[in-house]
This record gives C-alpha cells, sequence and structure tokens, in this order.
C-alpha cells in the first residue's frame, strides 16, 4: 500500500492502490481518524467565523441616505479602495471596499473598471464624476450598510434580507436534528458560509472514501439570496466538491414581487416571508442528507469515473468565465495528466476522466481563498452532476 520515494532529496510515502481486506480495513481507520481531525479543527473555525459575524452585527450601523446628501470625496493616499469615501451624518467620512464600490459603480451607471482605473489616476476627479451623475439619479434614497468606518453594502432602500442571525440559529438546530456536526466557515466582505458534513463514511468507487455535508450561504450586502448547497469531502486528500444549489430565496424588499410599486408590503408579511424561507432550508437539509440521496451519490460518483472529457476545451471554458486564470489552468491539466498518487487524485482507467478533472478543480479550490474558492469549488461540483435532494 506504501512505496517510498526519493523526491528533492527526501523520503516521502506514496500510497498507490489498497491490495487485500486488511489494507482496506487500515485506510478506514486512517479516514476516520481524519474525519475526527476534520470535526474537531472545523468545530473550533466555524465557531470563530459565527462570532465574527455576531460582532460585525454588533457593529453595523444603517443609514437611509436621501440623494440630496449623498456626498462623495477622494483622497490620494491608500489603497485603490480606500480613495473613495462616502459623507454621512454631516462629517464622519467613511470608505469603501473593492465590492462595495462595484456597487456604487452599478447604481449610477458607471463603468467599474473606468472608475477603478479613474481612482488610480485621479481620486478628486472621480469623486467629482459621480457627485455629477448621482443628481441624475431616479433613486430618493440608498441603504448604506457600514462597519467599522467601511461601506460594506450600498444598495436599494427597499432591500430587506434574511437575518444572519436568524439563518445561523435555524442552520445550526437543523445540523443536530439530521445528525450531522459543524465542519467548518468562513467570511468574506461580501457574504458567510457555514459548512457541516454527515459522519458517515461513504465508498462510492473501490478505494474511493467519501463524507456528504451541507453548506449554507448568505450575505447582508446584496451579493447573493440564502442558498443551500451539498458537497463531499474525499478522504484521501480533503478536496471539497460543492454540488447543486438547491435552495435559492430572494431577498426580501419593500415591495415583494410586485413590479407596479402598488403594494407596500407590511413588516408581518415580509416576516412570514423570512421565515418560510428558513423552515424551507431545513427541510432541505434533511433532504440532502437523507440515505437515499447517499445512494444517488454513490452513483454520480461511479459514472463519473468512467466518463471521458475534453480537458482542455473544459479548461477555456473556466477561463473565460473567470473561474480560472492561465496559471491555474495549466495546473489543472499538468496534474490530471501526470498525477498518478491515490492521495491527490482518484484512480479511473482514464487519467482525463470527469472524476478527475472535477477532484482536480477542488484540489486547486483548497489552496484559494474567499470568493474564488467558492468559485473553483461550485465549478468542480458542476462537473459531478450530483442529484436533487430526496
Amino acid at each position: 500500500m506504501e512505496n517510498t520515494v526519493i523526491e528533492n532529496g527526501k523520503a516521502r510515502q506514496v500510497v498507490s492502490t489498497i491490495e487485500n481486506a486488511d489494507e482496506r480495513s487500515r485506510a478506514r481507520q486512517i479516514a476516520q481518524s481524519k474525519l475526527d481531525q476534520i470535526i474537531n479543527s472545523g468545530r473550533a473555525k466555524q465557531y470563530q467565523v459565527i462570532q465574527a459575524l455576531q460582532q460585525e452585527v454588533e457593529a453595523r450601523k444603517d443609514y437611509l441616505v436621501p440623494r440630496d446628501r449623498i456626498s462623495f470625496s477622494g483622497v490620494q493616499e491608500g489603497a485603490t479602495s480606500e480613495r473613495l469615501r462616502l459623507n454621512l451624518d454631516g462629517g464622519s467620512f467613511v470608505s469603501f471596499n473593492d465590492y462595495s464600490r462595484s456597487q456604487i459603480a452599478e447604481k449610477f451607471r458607471v463603468p467599474n473598471r473606468y472608475l477603478g482605473v479613474l481612482l488610480d489616476e485621479d481620486p478628486i476627479e472621480a469623486a467629482r464624476h459621480l457627485n455629477h451623475v448621482k443628481d441624475r439619479h431616479k433613486s430618493d434614497r440608498a441603504l448604506v450598510r457600514e462597519v467599522n468606518g467601511e461601506v460594506k453594502g450600498f444598495l436599494s432602500d427597499k432591500y430587506k434580507p434574511i437575518d444572519q442571525g436568524d439563518v445561523v440559529a435555524k442552520f445550526l438546530q437543523s445540523v443536530q436534528e439530521v445528525g450531522a456536526v459543524p465542519q467548518d466557515g468562513f467570511l468574506t466582505d461580501r457574504r458567510f458560509i457555514l459548512r457541516a458534513i454527515s459522519p458517515t463514511i461513504l465508498e462510492p468507487i473501490t478505494d474511493e472514501l467519501i463524507v456528504m455535508g451541507i453548506q449554507v450561504s448568505s450575505s447582508d450586502y446584496g451579493a447573493g439570496a440564502l442558498s443551500l448547497k451539498m458537497f463531499q469531502i474525499r478522504m484521501w486528500c480533503t478536496n471539497h466538491c460543492v454540488g447543486n444549489e438547491y435552495l435559492r430565496e430572494v431577498h426580501m424588499g419593500g415591495r415583494l414581487g410586485d413590479g407596479t410599486g402598488l403594494i407596500n408590503w407590511s413588516e408581518q408579511t415580509m416576516d412570514l416571508n423570512s421565515r418560510t424561507a428558513l423552515s424551507a432550508m431545513q427541510d432541505t437539509m434533511r433532504g440532502i442528507l437523507h440515505p437515499d440521496n447517499q445512494a444517488k451519490i454513490v452513483d454520480a460518483w461511479r459514472v463519473a469515473a468512467g466518463e471521458v472529457v475534453d480537458v482542455d476545451k473544459k479548461l477555456l471554458s473556466l477561463r473565460n468565465q473567470a473561474i480560472l486564470n492561465k496559471g491555474q489552468a495549466d495546473q489543472i491539466k499538468d496534474i490530471i495528466a501526470n498525477e498518478s498518487r491515490i492521495e491527490v487524485l482518484p484512480q479511473t482507467p482514464k487519467k482525463n476522466s470527469q472524476l478527475r478533472f472535477a477532484q482536480a478543480l477542488s484540489w486547486l479550490g483548497q489552496q484559494a481563498d474567499g470568493e474564488q474558492r467558492m468559485l473553483i469549488e461550485q465549478a468542480a461540483g458542476k462537473e459531478m452532476r450530483m442529484p436533487k435532494a430526496a
């Protein structure tokens, strides 16, 4: 099962195939030990994310700013994201991050790339330009969400997301109900993600041990609605493969689902809509971890192991979608063609199988951060053609 090779002057143990029942039993013991480590470290990380979310909510301030009181200024020093500032409360200036700056550009119909270049060259002129175009905008007010002196969201005054505290509470409750355990979590400048996994180890194809998981994502800054996804972890290398999006709830606004502007929905109606979405999330989590769904996952792995893909064509598509850059695409191509260690990629009849391509993407995603990590993992999940929840 293990062979010693010399690589760069150092001995390294390489896991090949599992050749007998004793080695297979040992592999399962190793997988279980690794799963225990993932659970223990993930629980601590998720706790830190939840604490950070709570601190962010406590520090956040919301301003409904009339159009005639929106005033931008530019400063010469600092990073591009700090060179544009907004006047609040008649004298308090707050800066933008890259994401909220893009919201400003979209709201006032200024190309975001152009705004970024202008901020690099002449921040004062960029602010003057925004002050000019915002006066022609029809919106009366904007909702500004500020945290510790930084604008994290520049939104419509009708924007009302599902409260992230409610999402976290319902997620943790559901995790307990379905027998899952907290596994991971991370927070970016625009959204948060929490993950949990089933402690049951599956073997979809020979020598491949995986566990299933669920991921909830939401944003209080207009970067995506409440969503729930399924993922798997390959126990050889802890690759993540994020699957189908099972739930998507549109952010609640002052006029839910009404394009005429004639209906002003009550707080009671919006609260009911929010509770309905959270209840649907809970039901979907049960479905994802249902035993029937686990059987479908096993089938999906078997199909992907035998299906050959055009690696060059798929990598070009991911580059065109700005999910991968050229260097990352070359890295994926190289690892699929040359990597034979089972702890890195699955062993399949053809090296360019759909399963190896998906897992190579997952492997790369583990080396990325924040938004790019999510995009790469989601791309990997699409390759697995994972089933709908039971």
